[in-house]
C-alpha cells in the first residue's frame, strides 16, 4: 500500500545520447591533456613565484572587474547601440508584374550586341589559347551566360508577340 505514493526515480539511460556522450569523452580527454601539460609547465617554478603570479593575476582581474562595475554605476560610458524602427520598404507589396509592364523591351542593337559576345565566347572555347580567357571569364562572372541566355529568351518572347 505504501508503494503506491512513493516517487519513482526515473534514471537516465546514458546510452540513448551515444553522440553527446562521445562529445563529452572526448572534451573531458582535452581538458585533462590540457591540465597535465599546464602542470608540466608550472612544475619548473617555485611555489613562491605560483604564489605571486596567481596573486598578480587576481589582483589585476579583481581591479578590472571594479572598474566595470563603477563604470556601469556612474554612467561615464557612451551608449553602444542605437534603437531604431524598422522601416518597410517601399516596394514590398508589389508583385512585380507592374516592374515588368513598364521596362522597356530589348532593343535589337543591344540585341545584336549580346549575340555577337556569345559568338565571341563560343570561339574563345574552341582554341587553347582562348579557352584560357574563356575559362577567366566564366570563372570570374560565374552567371553570366545564363543571364545572357535569359535576356535572349525574353527578347525572343517579346517579339513573338
Amino acid at each position: 500500500m505504501l508503494d503506491l505514493f512513493k516517487r519513482k526515480k526515473v534514471v537516465p539511460d546514458l546510452n540513448s545520447d551515444k553522440a553527446g556522450s562521445n562529445l563529452a569523452t572526448k572534451g573531458r580527454k582535452i581538458q585533462i591533456g590540457i591540465a597535465d601539460w599546464m602542470g608540466q609547465k608550472t612544475s619548473k617554478i617555485s611555489i613562491r613565484t605560483q604564489k605571486l603570479a596567481w596573486s598578480l593575476f587576481i589582483g589585476i582581474t579583481g581591479c578590472y572587474c571594479i572598474y566595470l562595475m563603477t563604470k556601469s554605476v556612474l554612467g561615464g560610458g557612451t551608449v553602444e547601440f542605437n534603437v531604431q524602427a524598422i522601416t518597410k520598404p517601399s516596394n514590398a507589396d508589389k508583385t512585380g508584374a507592374e516592374i515588368m509592364e513598364s521596362q522597356q523591351p530589348v532593343s535589337e542593337a543591344e540585341y545584336d550586341r549580346i549575340m555577337h559576345f556569345r559568338k565571341y565566347m563560343d570561339s574563345l572555347a574552341t582554341n587553347t589559347t582562348g579557352k584560357e580567357i574563356h575559362d577567366s571569364i566564366i570563372t570570374n562572372r560565374p552567371g553570366l551566360m545564363d543571364s545572357l541566355e535569359i535576356v535572349e529568351n525574353y527578347y525572343q518572347s517579346y517579339h513573338k508577340n
